[in-house]
């Protein structure tokens, strides 16, 4: 099966490539140089530095690019335990180009220690998901959302008032599930009742 879903944090409108934070990105990936507009309009993530996105990932030497044209590479590795499981990230920094970079109080909290990048065993995934949502197939493939799953989901949500699930383990979960979907599909039938039943 292939997703089809905005990256987290990020918006599932439609891109066109004209805005200059989408031709800032379009060029970090390119390993283009920006103008002083286009490193403003990089985006930033939650503490106001320029967000990860704008680091592009090298497979084949293992290394992020920064905006700015300079490697960071693997200087250790961490392993967390979430509630979802174990999160194993590489950990990319050690680019003494960071110090006198002009642009590193936009990317940098400490320009002497330089920036520092995480990636754990799922950015892989993310990064196809992102591919695929910057290409027109797949925001089309996307739209149709509209008008398939999210009436239902609202419809489950609002209608029959299911915002969570009361039982714990994934069987008593997908059992609640499936019930709220028969109580759907349910409704569907009884609204078109004279048509099914001109079908028997």
């Amino acid at each position: 099966m292939v997703g089809y879903l905005p990256d987290a944090g990020t918006r599932s409108g439609e891109k066109d490539g004209t805005s200059v934070a989408e031709q800032a990105l379009d060029k970090v990936q390119h390993g283009e140089s920006l103008s002083e507009a286009e490193w403003l309009a990089l985006p930033r993530d939650t503490t106001k530095y320029i967000s990860r996105l704008a680091f592009t990932y090298d497979c084949a030497t293992d290394t992020y690019r920064c905006p700015a044209g300079h490697r960071l590479t693997v200087v250790r590795k961490s392993t967390d335990r979430k509630k979802w499981g174990t999160a194993q990230r590489r950990h990319y920094g050690g680019c003494e180009a960071c110090a006198s970079c002009v642009h590193a109080r936009q990317c940098c909290r400490d320009p002497a220690k330089g920036r520092t990048v995480l990636r754990d065993q799922y950015e892989g995934h993310r990064e196809r998901l992102r591919l695929r949502m910057g290409e027109d197939h797949g925001r089309s493939r996307y739209r149709l959302r509209r008008q398939t799953v999210e009436p239902r989901i609202g419809q489950i949500k609002h209608v029959l008032g299911v915002r969570r699930f009361l039982r714990r383990g994934l069987d008593s979960a997908r059992a609640e599930w499936s019930l709220a979907c028969m109580a759907v599909n349910v409704g569907i039938l009884l609204k078109h009742w004279k048509e099914v039943a001109a079908a028997l």
